[in-house]
């Protein structure tokens, strides 16, 4: 992907991909590209509408994450009776509050190592956005887009600092109401939806790209042993119950692409994406409540009646993990895997391979 003509590329980061990212600001493709900052390789540009997203989805992750541990040690109760100090640590009490100032720390530590330029929306004239509003600019161009008004805020003051820096500005989104591909591109940007493309085309003029993406190819058999022994803990859900493998019957792992999002003499940061091919066995743990009849998410998951749900399940997924390298002497054979982290947590629809349990 192109990345402007300035030596150092300026990047704007939407809120979602931070959420992504699950907030892990010390590894992964968000250290990778403090990193590149930090080497006058990239610049970063935000708003501070899009600050304030990002603390408020952070806020949203707690809670979340609050409910999940809550639910957790109420359906878990009988381990209470054990010693074992892993198990002990695990009915600690939730301190929400020392928890999301300590996370905001982070964020607040992490956006001045990266030291954005911070757009204030305000400078933005409201009849410019109106305007684009009655003339179905993005990102008003979808009839159930009409309320983007943040967006619109957000996409102006970015070209607006775009046409003073006389270069357009890489935008890092998954969100494709930020352009409207029937009409031509907007000079102001170059839109991506991976933030590891922008940090390996940053690399392209250095002398490691090329051994890192040797040591990367090298090290797939690896990457596919360690995403195989993670697969017993992502999250299933089949019909309106949570579900957990209990038994692997097969897992093939085929990597579909691969990018370098850091390289130094020491390790290299990647991303891959991934297809996950399985049979297994599960066992169910609780009914989910909150699922409104026709829903999206309850209309792709058909429900079972009691004794009826699958005990064996298949299927395939997609997936995207991040992970790092380390070598010695920058010499691809002298490359072993560090870790691996699956970054788009989620849960899995499977194909029932007996919909009755035998």
């Amino acid at each position: 992907m192109a990345l402007g003509t300035r030596a150092s590329p300026i990047v704007f980061l939407d809120t979602q991909v931070f959420v992504q990212q699950n907030f892990q600001f010390s590894t992964g493709l968000l250290a990778a590209l403090r990193e590149q900052v930090r080497r006058q390789r990239l610049q970063c540009v935000t708003t501070d509408l899009t600050l304030e997203e990002v603390g408020s989805r952070l806020h949203s992750a707690v809670d979340h994450a609050e409910g999940a541990f809550r639910r957790f040690q109420s359906q878990a109760r009988a381990l209470r009776n054990s010693r074992a100090p892993h198990i002990v640590r695990l009915f600690k009490s939730f301190n929400r509050r020392r928890i999301l100032r300590e996370l905001l720390q982070q964020l607040e530590a992490y956006l001045a190592a990266i030291h954005p330029i911070v757009l204030q929306v305000d400078s933005v004239p409201p009849s410019v956005i109106f305007g684009r509003y009655f003339k179905g600019d993005v990102p008003f161009h979808r009839p159930t887009k009409k309320s983007e008004f943040p967006d619109a805020f957000v996409l102006e003051a970015l070209r607006q600092y775009s046409k003073k820096a006389e270069c357009p500005i890489v935008v890092v989104t998954g969100d494709r109401d930020w352009h409207d591909p029937a009409k031509p591109d907007d000079p102001a940007f170059n839109h991506t939806e991976r933030l590891e493309s922008v940090l390996e085309t940053a690399l392209e003029n250095t002398p490691l790209l090329a051994a890192a993406r040797q040591a990367l190819e090298g090290a797939h058999a690896s990457i596919s042993t360690s995403v195989a022994e993670q697969f017993k803990g992502l999250s299933f859900m089949i019909g309106d119950r949570d579900a957990a493998v209990v038994g692997v019957k097969d897992i093939e792992v085929n990597i579909t692409k691969g990018y370098i999002a850091d390289a130094t003499d020491e390790n290299v940061v990647f991303s891959i994406d991934l297809w996950l091919s399985f049979a297994a066995e599960i066992d169910y743990s609780q009914r989910r409540s909150g699922m409104l009849p026709g829903s999206q998410e309850a209309l792709r998951r058909p429900r079972f009646g009691t004794g009826e749900e699958p005990t064996s399940i298949w299927g395939s997924e997609s997936f995207n993990i991040s992970g790092s390298l380390s070598w010695t002497g920058t010499k691809p054979e002298s490359a072993k895997l560090v870790d691996t982290i699956i970054t788009d947590t989620r849960d899995i629809v499977v194909f029932a391979e007996d919909y009755y349990s035998s």
